[in-house]
């Protein structure tokens, strides 16, 4: 009798998951071209990462497991769909923005008290047992927290039933710690890396900014021809006026909720604070106190002034970079990005040569491009050019920068999964 009971049970889940890998055959979300994107990006995935270790040793081609692992990763889609959509979008954001700042202004911190000590990090870390730096310097340390963030984020995503399974959990954390956080986490903390970031990006700023500043003048050269133009053409002619002339609205969602303005205080005030550590302006460097003081007054000017110029400004970023357009035009980037026209493309290996050469233009871009012109001038242009070198000597030290990273995964990863 208890054999067939076995039977029975048997039975019974295999028709269980044959029922689930129907529902998540395919994948539906809010939006249909993120759907499309989304739904490449995991055949892309299964393509590299599953197939190419399973093919071989499925020797009669059976299709089961395959589906049910894409059924799986459908089903943690749409549950990171469901997660996404209970939160409201403001509260995510604002957690995550509030949680990056105060990251990188302890870091700042940390990183200066480092280096006011004169003493090397071993000594430093022996000195000083308390601080982030000898608490998740270690690499040992750095993978049980991976591995934390992963457990976080499975219980988030899986299944009830596969939770169940002690095995499987730990197979998925461990990959989930090593071969995906962990590999983003050593990827992000490579200079390398970081300083061909920064070229791409401030050389893409130069560029803008060389844009606009030929436009701007193109524009006024037409103005005063066109000037030229009117005071020798026929009278008759109706211009309109400004009150006539209609402006387009801000590219915002209509059914998105301002930002509250007590979040918007919070944002000035937490973006005056990363100003001030980035330069050392805090109250413990008293020869700043004259640029501290004109900062304060800038800063009640802005909160007096200009909160609604802020929470639109915010409202515009969010929707340009959270919208739906702009989530699909992400995940498509990151598909074309690793695996162009198809095909899975590691990044190319980079010389010594090329890296120094990159290391030294990055440094150039950061010292002179870096800052805008307008905060260079209250600031104070050797300031500026003194806090960038720290900042780019900081950035080179791949022992600091994983713990950094490290926070920031922690970061931006709990309030969405924890």
């Amino acid at each position: 009798m208890p054999v067939f009971a076995a039977v029975s049970d048997t039975e019974e889940e295999s028709s269980t998951e044959d029922q689930f890998v129907s529902a998540h055959q395919t994948l539906a979300l809010f939006y249909p071209p993120l759907t499309l994107a989304v739904s490449s990006a995991i055949e892309l995935f299964l393509k590299q990462f599953v197939s190419e270790w399973w093919v071989p040793l499925n020797e009669h081609n059976h299709p089961a497991f395959l589906q049910s692992v894409r059924a799986r990763l459908h089903a943690a889609t749409a549950n990171l769909e469901k997660i996404l959509f209970k939160q409201k979008k403001h509260d995510l954001v604002m957690s995550t923005v509030f949680g990056v700042a105060n990251t990188l202004i302890i870091h700042m911190r940390e990183c200066r008290a480092y280096e006011d000590s004169g003493i090397s990090l071993d000594t430093y870390i022996l000195h000083y047992p308390h601080s982030a730096f000898a608490q998740l310097l270690s690499r040992e340390e750095q993978e049980n927290q991976l591995r934390q963030l992963a457990t976080t984020i499975l219980k988030r995503l899986m299944l009830k039933s596969d939770v169940g399974s002690g095995v499987l959990v730990c197979l998925l954390r461990e990959l989930l710690a090593t071969h995906l956080l962990g590999t983003l986490m050593k990827t992000c903390s490579d200079p390398d890396f970081i300083n061909c970031l920064m070229v791409k990006h401030l050389l893409k700023e130069t560029v803008e900014q060389q844009a606009l500043s030929l436009l701007k003048r193109s524009k006024e050269d037409d103005d005063v021809r066109w000037f030229k133009r009117k005071s020798t053409a026929d009278s008759q002619i109706d211009i309109p006026k400004r009150e006539e002339i209609k402006t387009r609205p801000p590219h915002s969602s209509p059914n998105e909720a301002p930002l509250p303005t007590e979040d918007v205080e919070l944002l000035i005030e937490t973006t005056f604070a990363l100003v001030v550590e980035l330069f050392d302006l805090s109250t413990k460097n008293n020869k700043a106190w004259v640029r501290r003081s004109l900062l304060n007054l800038l800063r009640e000017i802005v909160r007096r002034s200009y909160t609604q110029l802020v929470a639109e400004h915010y409202n515009d970023s969010i929707q340009a970079l959270l919208s739906p357009e702009a989530l699909t035009q992400h995940v498509s980037e990151l598909a074309q990005t690793f695996w162009p026209q198809g095909q899975w493309t590691p990044p190319p290996h980079r010389s010594d040569d090329e890296k120094q050469s990159t290391k030294r233009q990055a440094r150039t871009l950061l010292m002179h491009h870096a800052i805008p012109g307008t905060l260079r001038q209250l600031i104070g242009d050797q300031n500026c050019t003194q806090s960038m070198e720290t900042l780019w000597t900081r950035l080179q030290d791949p022992l600091l920068n994983r713990v950094l990273i490290l926070q920031l995964l922690e970061r931006t990863l709990k309030p969405l999964f924890g």
